[in-house]
């Protein structure tokens, strides 16, 4: 497999619950309910933060060194990327297939 290619394939590995619960972390963290990283983190961590909440020793609680999952922060970005790109894109007076000079090309692949 490509080096170039790996973000792109776990993004497609993702499972929709995988994206459902990707997106509910993102969202917690930006209404500031959650640490900055916590969407990026590995399950077992997502859970030992939330049994420290529950037990009121946040302040206490470190995250564990190679706790971050490469997959989640792929699939995070690549998602985040598509949403600004599309959103830009249709304001800007472009389509799905058009630029907003007419030139043909899809939404997220430049060049193409």
């Amino acid at each position: 497999m490509l080096n170039a290619n790996q973000a792109i394939n776990q993004f497609f590995a993702l499972t929709k619950r995988e994206i459902k619960a990707a997106s509910m972390d993102v969202l917690q963290t930006a209404k500031g309910e959650m640490p900055l990283t916590y969407a990026f983190r590995t399950p077992v961590e997502r859970a030992a933060y939330d049994q420290a909440v529950m037990n009121k020793t946040t302040a206490d609680f470190q995250w564990g060194a190679g706790s971050l999952s490469y997959r989640r922060m792929a699939g995070i970005g690549l998602g985040a990327y598509g949403a600004v790109n599309s959103t830009y894109r249709l304001a800007s007076g472009g389509s799905l297939y058009r630029d907003s000079n007419g030139n043909t090309d899809m939404i997220g692949l430049p060049l193409i």
